[in-house]
């Protein structure tokens, strides 16, 4: 028998992962943005333990500037694991979740309810497994865009 202590396949208490968490908004008003606005305090809390951004009106409108496809999308939560990119990992940088392709206010705070979730996983590599898999069965089409290899810029968005 040896006295070497085993080593446990999984960490009991893994390192606390800091997400980057954006909301943007182009000032457009409608029923949706309202909604899902209101609820901002909420997902501020309960991401309390990261860093949560409300862009204004000028910082979301360089950033549509530059992604110009999402004009139609805002309002936008962009949620990044920057850590995820330091690792190199091939994918499980983040996902975005376009709200302006939602046509009433009760979906999009669902999805707003669902992308906090998500965000709270423990892992990057199950959160973004956990975006591709429930976003296929609930078929959010246009709604969720995972953040990967093809989209490793955006995870300069926001740097310091």
């Amino acid at each position: 028998m040896s006295d070497a202590t085993a080593t446990p396949l999984l960490e009991s208490n893994p390192p606390q992962r800091v997400l980057d968490v954006f909301y943007i908004r182009a000032g457009w008003q409608s029923a949706v943005s309202k909604a899902i606005e209101s609820n901002l305090p909420v997902v501020a809390s309960l991401l309390r333990d990261h860093r949560f951004y409300v862009l204004n009106e000028d910082q979301a409108h360089d950033y549509l500037k530059l992604h110009y496809s999402l004009v139609a999308a805002v309002p936008i939560m962009v949620v990044i694991d920057r850590g995820a990119a330091q690792r190199n990992l091939a994918a499980g940088f983040g996902f975005r979740l376009c709200f302006g392709v939602v046509k009433d206010p009760e979906t999009a705070v669902a999805l707003l309810k669902w992308g906090v979730q998500m965000a709270l996983m423990s892992r990057a590599e199950l959160m973004t497994k956990a975006v591709r898999e429930s976003g296929h069965r609930e078929t959010f089409e246009g709604l969720i865009d995972l953040i990967g290899e093809g989209t490793a810029h955006l995870v300069e968005f926001g740097a310091a």
